[in-house]
């Protein structure tokens, strides 16, 4: 269960929604029936419930498993007709494992596999709280030398932590999802996504080279969408890395760093068409900005051009890069400015955001910032004092940093050795070539004009809607249509049902003082209900300030069904509330299962331990039959282990 938190973090910290990216998961198959084997066939994926058939999931294997064990890449969607969908959606993962016959056998062995899947779905969050982070442009380590963002750290020369939301720079990601923002991570190129989805494009130490259509691309989003983009990046000086040279004793080879902190050059591609370029100066200090946050820089790149019009925050800090280095002075080092309808903010440094080798945290400070880019919420970034009347040249700034001449990045670098494309992690609208299920609905790319997400996060189709879902588009349904608000934990749900109860009841007794006729609360109006034929009974001549009143007197005046047993039938609430509880049971009965097994296999396994380690005592004490031999004289001669003499031979 993805939301199975804490167990299941960073996936259970964000429920799937429609037009988001897929969620990407990894499974490992342990083949012990052989040690190799392989697929027969490609899984399958089938939903159980009605929120599980509103799931398309895709998948990439191993080609061979060996030794023993394979992979399984599991990519999650969920369908553009869901995109005011809240509830549980489960599903089965069904696939076989073939490996080659026993011995005396000719048959070959099958293995059959069945994966239980399940997730919480939710509405489509708004634009403004979606954030696409970038990773595709982090350089994995290995294969090369990249040279450490704190030069601080003598410890730990290479930037080895992955420069992932889920690796060293979890806590930022929680900071983002702890203030309401909702976190997708691009493994694909700028090109694979609908920027009209998103706020924010954020790039966090980029060591890669951008294609020159992810640039064009992105510099539509932001100038022609109003998308935000963000660049925390990090310091570049050609000769201190000339002079990071050393010499590796395990590859006795020489390492050479393919790139500074970040790959500067490359990240002043990215910013050319706003008129901003990042320096090559190593600045080291604390900062201010806007009066209210403090940053520490720990060798982070100056900003030195700006376009007017701009908001510039400088600094007094500290260039410890090149000959000149110990030199203080007043840097830029943030930036805001408006490109077209969107903006792009510019941070020379993120050891502040890497909870590797962190100095001085500045979660709040990037908080502060998504909330002023996206929610309009003053965060004091942009104060009248910073904003330039002309464009800024830093002092001495000539030309942008180069790249290394001595260096051929290709054989490090995905973006130049390999062709734009759109792989797995993209959605499928945008994979090469596409692979959606049939049906209009996954022509869609984004929210169609009328369907306004539930900032609530909250509703749930009735029975009607999601029968008629292919046949009726969520801008059509009927204003009058009685929904049943749930919440996306059975607590929370429960409470909301509980508040139902309670509204009707307290009309009807504020109208009409008589006792029911029912004795037991009843969680939903008889309005509501399906009858028969599976539609609800609405009053058609009842207007919207009446409907609730006359709601509660139907409900009190109808007595309520009941079954043969003789208790009320359970309601469509009570009913899901059930199913989740048999789920959740389910679930813990196998954890137990496992708990149990794995217990018993530990406590054989110390039994046996222990068994074996008397036997070999015992068996080093005996004497003559299982003798110790020892060399003496040049011969060899058994040793009596009780009388300690030696009988030469």
């Amino acid at each position: 269960h993805l939301a199975d938190c804490p167990y299941m973090w960073p996936h259970c910290k964000q429920d799937l929604y429609a037009f988001g990216l897929p969620v990407m998961l990894n499974a490992t198959v342990v083949n012990g029936m052989a040690n190799t084997g392989k697929f027969d066939g490609e899984p399958v994926y089938e939903g159980t419930n009605e929120g599980g058939k509103l799931l398309h999931v895709t998948f990439t294997q191993s080609d061979v498993l060996w030794p023993w064990s394979g992979y399984l890449g599991i990519f999650i969607e969920v369908s553009p007709k869901a995109w005011n969908y809240s509830g549980n959606a489960t599903g089965t993962i069904t696939f076989s494992i073939k490996s080659p016959p026993q011995p005396g056998s000719s048959k070959p062995q099958t293995s059959k596999v069945v994966v239980p899947v399940s997730a919480m779905v939710r509405p489509t969050p708004p634009r403004e709280k979606r954030i696409i982070w970038d990773v595709l442009h982090s350089i994995k380590y290995p294969p090369g030398y990249v040279p450490r963002d704190n030069l601080d750290i003598k410890s730990d020369v290479l930037d080895w932590h992955g420069d992932h939301p889920y690796t060293n720079y979890h806590e930022a990601f929680d900071a983002l999802r702890s203030a309401g923002f909702f976190v997708e991570v691009l493994h694909s190129p700028a090109t694979c996504f609908d920027p009209s989805n998103y706020g924010a494009y954020l790039v966090l130490d980029s060591e890669e080279e951008w294609y020159k259509e992810e640039i064009a691309a992105l510099a539509a989003a932001v100038k022609d969408n109003g998308m935000a983009l963000v660049v925390f990046a990090e310091w570049y000086h050609e000769e201190s890395l000339k002079q990071m040279k050393f010499f590796d004793d395990n590859t006795r080879s020489w390492w050479t760093p393919i790139t500074g902190g970040a790959n500067v050059p490359a990240l002043n591609d990215l910013l050319a068409p706003y008129d901003i370029v990042l320096g090559e100066k190593i600045l080291h200090g604390k900062a201010t900005v806007g009066g209210k946050h403090a940053l520490e820089l720990a060798y982070g790149a100056n900003i030195a051009s700006f376009p007017a019009g701009g908001f510039l925050h400088l600094s007094h800090l500290t260039d410890v890069g090149g000959k000149g280095s110990g030199v203080p002075g007043d840097y830029a080092v943030f930036g805001i400015t408006r490109a077209g309808k969107g903006k792009v903010a510019v941070l020379g440094d993120t050891n502040c955001l890497d909870s590797s080798h962190n100095v001085g945290p500045c979660f709040s400070f990037l908080v502060s910032l998504m909330q002023q880019l996206l929610d309009e919420k003053d965060a004091n970034l942009t104060p009248a004092e910073a904003q330039l009347k002309e464009p800024y040249k830093a002092a001495g700034f000539v030309t942008p940093p180069k790249r290394r001449a001595d260096v051929n990045l290709t054989q490090y670098s995905w973006v130049l050795s390999h062709p734009l494309t759109c792989a797995k992690s993209a959605p499928c609208q945008s994979r090469q070539p596409s692979d959606c299920p049939s049906g209009a609905e996954w022509k869609h790319k984004h929210l169609q004009p009328g369907e306004e997400p539930d900032p609530a996060g909250s509703r749930l189709p009735t029975a009607v809607e999601v029968k008629d879902q292919s046949h009726v588009t969520p801008a059509a349904k009927p204003a009058d249509a009685a929904v049943e608000p749930t919440q996306q934990t059975p607590a929370t749900q429960q409470q909301a049902e509980q508040k139902q109860e309670q509204e009707p009841k307290k009309a009807v007794e504020d109208k009409q003082p008589e006792k029911p006729v029912a004795d037991k609360p009843v969680t939903q109006p008889v309005a509501a209900q399906p009858d028969a034929a599976g539609s609800v009974d609405t009053a058609d001549s009842a207007t919207e300030a009446d409907k609730p009143v006359k709601k509660a007197i139907s409900h009190q005046q109808e007595t309520p069904k009941v079954d043969d047993s003789g208790s009320e039938p359970a309601s469509p609430g009570q009913q899901r509330q059930h199913d989740e509880r048999q789920d959740e049971q389910r679930q813990q009965g196998q954890r137990r299962v496992f708990i149990s097994q794995a217990m018993s296999v530990g406590t054989f396994i110390c039994v046996a331990g222990v068994v074996g380690i008397v036997v070999l005592w015992r068996m080093r004490s005996n004497v003559a039959p299982r003798a110790r031999w020892v060399r003496k004289w040049g011969t060899y001669a058994p040793v009596n282990t009780r009388s300690r003499t030696v009988e030469v031979v």
